[in-house]
């Protein structure tokens, strides 16, 4: 109940806890109503009779107004706990530890924002709701018949409860079905995003027939699973519903004997049928709002385990990035991305001055990355200790540390919106400040070329924009933000020799902000403006010091140099 209130908003649920119980109180009025029809019609009275038609005529449009009042409000509750869902998973993910987060495919976190958010809503939220309003129905509509005849009453309850009951047996298999639907769905999201992500992939090696295949298989697997629940379902509201007409018959029966008897008139009769929905129809429904409610309950709370504990731990209140000597220490780092492989990255000490320029080079799958996340404090070591003027990494409030440390890699994102835009993301900069970031990131000439200039809109995945100027864009956001140290992840990695080495100079002529370059691309004519130039392997750091310094040594870097150097 409590992630009831936690979602939804108050408007909506104050909405269903007034219109659930003036729905009941319209219902009984009508269903009263028939016995005076019938009593009046046997006297032969026609105006009574007419009179007594009239108003359960108005009772009964009171009654199906009210009826659509509350299940207006019914699914306006459930929209806004939907909702409420979604942004509720939507902030967690903001604040999941990175590595985990970035470990699950993206499908994964979609499904939650769409098919569990959805299920979730209709399955828990709705089936809460109508469980309010099955209890004030049943509870009106007993007091009434028992007000009456409390004999009749106790005879409703015992026979509605016989065929409410009778259902349950079929409970297990409802769950299972459920859950069954649910995993499917996970599935074909996951393969259509796929799909889609690999759709170059899939065109040039022409693996349409087999991808085809495979969608198809996945759903045709939701496919399959949904019409099994659906099945399912239809099974057992048949049954109830065969169940609730023997009852009914059942319960008629026993009013017509009280007639006999004369404890009853033949009008009452009319009302107390109507009145066995209120009581009956409860009954039947209770079994499935209350298996649905624990599906959704079930799957609201693996959701919530699974996010919370994916969240970066909280570490107190932490401190901001104090001004200093600006200077970040290692001190055997070591890094693995689970407990149970091997560390990426073992008992890295070194040394960074933010205000100048470092680049690190070694082989794929030397660490070179996973150093660069550390730093930017997007991963926390597995031991060892990272700091930035005196103050341990993991104890800087974030928002500090990234405002100070700029991080881009070689995967460029951008919103929907413009040139601008992107580079901003919402900050304010004068005229001139704005011309000498673009100047610094040499965008002029590409803006230059576009129709619309910074006001152009960049398309999904930068689609009017090539690799090049992708790069520039990033480097113009980055240096927006005004940051002491930007670190470049592999940045010109997916760039042609000309571009890379365009992008490179464009990096080492920046002022006042100090520069770590991560690159698999070693020039001797940039490589040689580095201040020093550290030299991953295996994850460890094998060598560091200027281009000079590390080819006399002779090592691992002459020998990366030698393989890849390019001398203009």
């Amino acid at each position: 109940m409590k992630s009831i209130f936690r979602h939804c908003g108050r408007a909506p649920l104050l909405g269903c806890a007034l219109s659930c119980p003036l729905a009941t109180l319209a219902s009984i009025a009508f269903a009263m109503s028939l016995q005076p029809i019938i009593d009046v019609g046997l006297s032969g009275d026609v105006s009574r009779l007419a009179a007594a038609t009239a108003a359960a005529a108005a009772l009964a449009c009171t009654d199906a107004l009210s009826a659509y009042i509350e299940n207006a409000q019914k699914k306006r509750a459930v929209s806004s706990y939907v909702k409420g869902l979604r942004l509720h998973y939507f902030q967690l993910f903001f604040q999941q530890d990175t590595a985990l987060f970035l470990e699950r495919d993206s499908g994964a976190h979609l499904s939650k924002l769409t098919v569990d958010a959805e299920v979730i809503g209709t399955q828990y939220c709705e089936s809460i709701l109508n469980l309010y309003g099955a209890l004030w129905s049943l509870a009106v509509s007993f007091v009434c018949i028992a007000a009456t005849q409390w004999e009749l009453a106790v005879y409703v309850v015992v026979i509605s409860l016989v065929s409410a009951n009778l259902p349950r047996l079929f409970q297990r298999k409802v769950n299972a079905s459920e859950q069954a639907y649910l995993d499917s769905s996970g599935a074909h999201i996951k393969a259509a995003q796929e799909s889609i992500r690999n759709y170059l992939v899939i065109r040039l090696f022409q693996l349409a027939p087999a991808q085809e295949k495979r969608y198809e298989r996945a759903a045709s697997d939701v496919e399959k699973t949904d019409n099994a629940r659906r099945k399912r379902a239809f099974a057992v509201d048949a049954a109830a519903g065969v169940i609730s007409s023997i009852s009914f018959l059942l319960i008629i029966a026993l009013c017509m004997l009280f007639v006999l008897r004369g404890k009853l008139s033949v009008g009452y009769t009319m009302s107390v049928s109507q009145l066995l929905g209120g009581v009956m129809h409860p009954f039947e429904m209770l079994p499935g709002y209350l298996v649905a409610c624990r599906a959704g309950k079930s799957l609201y709370r693996s959701n919530e385990s699974e996010l919370q504990a994916r969240r970066r731990p909280e570490r107190g209140r932490r401190l901001p990035l104090s001004p200093g000597e600006n200077r970040m220490v290692l001190e055997n780092l070591s890094f693995a991305y689970r407990p149970d492989h091997p560390p990426v990255l073992r008992e890295i000490s070194l040394t960074l001055d933010l205000r100048k320029k470092y680049a690190v080079v070694g082989e794929s799958g030397s660490g070179k990355s996973t150093l660069a996340k550390l730093i930017a404090g997007l991963l926390e070591p597995t031991s060892g200790a990272a700091s930035c003027n005196g103050v341990p990494l993991r104890e800087i409030d974030r928002s500090s540390l990234y405002d100070a440390v700029a991080y881009q890699n070689q995967t460029v994102s951008f919103f929907d919106s413009a040139i601008r835009e992107n580079i901003l993301l919402g900050k304010r900069l004068p005229r001139q400040a704005w011309r000498e970031i673009i100047a610094a990131a040499r965008l002029e000439d590409a803006l230059r070329r576009l129709p619309e200039g910074e006001d152009t809109v960049i398309e999904e995945n930068g689609k009017n924009i090539s690799g090049g100027e992708a790069q520039r864009i990033c480097l113009a956001r980055c240096l927006a933000r005004e940051p002491v140290f930007i670190i470049f992840d592999e940045i010109t990695a997916s760039l042609d020799a000309r571009n890379a080495q365009a992008i490179e100079r464009a990096i080492l002529s920046l002022e006042n902000v100090g520069v770590l370059q991560i690159t698999h691309r070693i020039y001797e004519e940039n490589m040689r403006q580095y201040d020093a130039i550290f030299v991953l392997k295996e994850g460890r750091l094998v060598e560091q010091g200027t281009w000079d310094q590390l080819m006399e040594m002779g090592g691992a870097f002459c020998r990366l140099a030698g393989g890849f150097s390019l001398k203009n």
